[in-house]
């Protein structure tokens, strides 16, 4: 089977690991240039306006907003690896060997199989950073509920507060939209997986004269 691929490009686009997913998308794609991102920054700047300005404590948010990550985002996670599953490992020959070729894009060698694994390999390990946030929290506020309150200036606890809720509202914003991202993936990976499929029936009736 004929291949744009040669020997140096296999050996460049091998790569594993976080450094195989930060070369295949780029910081920028990464943490800049997407929706998400841009979304969840401005979900979680607005929450924080509507608090300040009703002058509301964000304490109370913060833990409420833990336990809901907790509860839920276990849950999303298992639904996220379940899709990535899906896309990389049932993936129909044919169709398998047309977007393992490089895109040629003139920057990179990758696949568009490659950019699609290590987008939604991506997506979860944020996920993942987002449930490890929420965990210390927990473990925080569990050590200052048993006694063992933290000798700290009032505005330093405010600010603390401030900054605690900031973190948790992006990462749980963060994690609800690559959830809605991972779905539009999976829905564009059938979409291609139709038109590769419907391509292939029309090369079929012109070489059968139709």
């Amino acid at each position: 089977m004929e291949t744009r691929h040669t020997s140096n490009t296999v050996k460049e686009t091998n790569v594993l690991g976080f450094y195989g997913i930060f070369k295949i998308l780029g910081f920028k794609r990464i943490f800049c240039s997407t929706w998400v991102e841009i979304s969840s920054v401005f979900l979680t700047f607005s929450l924080i306006l509507i608090f300040f300005f009703l002058n509301l404590n964000p304490f109370d948010f913060l833990v409420e907003l833990k336990s809901l990550i907790l509860n839920l985002l276990p849950s999303i996670i298992g639904f996220s690896l379940a899709g990535y599953a899906l896309v990389v490992g049932f993936v129909q020959a044919g169709m398998l060997n047309r977007i393992t070729e490089p895109l040629l894009s003139g920057k990179d060698n990758f696949s568009l199989y490659q950019k699609m694994s290590a987008a939604f390999a991506m997506n979860i390990i944020l996920q993942i950073i987002g449930l490890l946030i929420a965990i210390f929290i927990h473990i925080l506020i569990i050590i200052d509920e048993n006694n063992h309150k933290f000798i700290l200036a009032d505005s330093f606890v405010k600010f603390i507060n401030w900054m605690g809720f900031l973190i948790i509202s992006y990462w749980f914003f963060l994690s609800l939209l690559l959830t809605v991202q991972i779905v539009l993936n999976i829905f564009g990976f059938s979409q291609l997986h139709q038109y590769l499929i419907n391509k292939d029936k029309l090369n079929k009736n012109k070489s059968d004269g139709h």
